[in-house]
């Protein structure tokens, strides 16, 4: 929401918005609305597995700041330009991932702990 509206002293709507794709999420999203209302956010194909989130994200239609920021931000920048336009390298990479994620292992009995609140450790 803060994108959409009074995003900052100069700009109601967030600079780095499609101004076509904001106008949609306004009307999807009205300021004194529902704030329960959910967005998918590959709003082309969001019931598929693609790489047309990063598409969005060179179009300026990354529905979260922190998706913007992955082609704003120089370091990530060119991963994203690859990922829109390989999306074979996109699914190669989300592989390697998904096995490395898988590795880690998960905590049981007493080595780990489920958080109550995840912003902090349980005391």
């Amino acid at each position: 929401m803060n994108r959409l509206y009074q995003y900052n002293a100069t700009n109601q709507v967030d600079p780095s918005l499609d101004i076509h794709y904001a106008s949609i999420l306004q009307a999807q999203c009205p300021l004194r609305g529902d704030v329960n209302i959910v967005q998918a956010l590959d709003p082309i194909t969001p019931f598929s597995f693609d790489n047309n989130y990063y598409k969005n994200l060179l179009l300026g239609k990354g529905l979260l700041a922190s998706d913007e920021a992955l082609y704003t931000d120089p370091q990530t920048k060119n991963i994203v330009k690859l990922f829109a336009t390989n999306q074979e390298r996109f699914f190669t990479s989300f592989t390697s991932a998904m096995v490395k994620l898988g590795n880690v292992g998960v905590k049981t009995g007493t080595q780990g702990n489920i958080r109550r609140n995840c912003a902090v450790f349980n005391s």
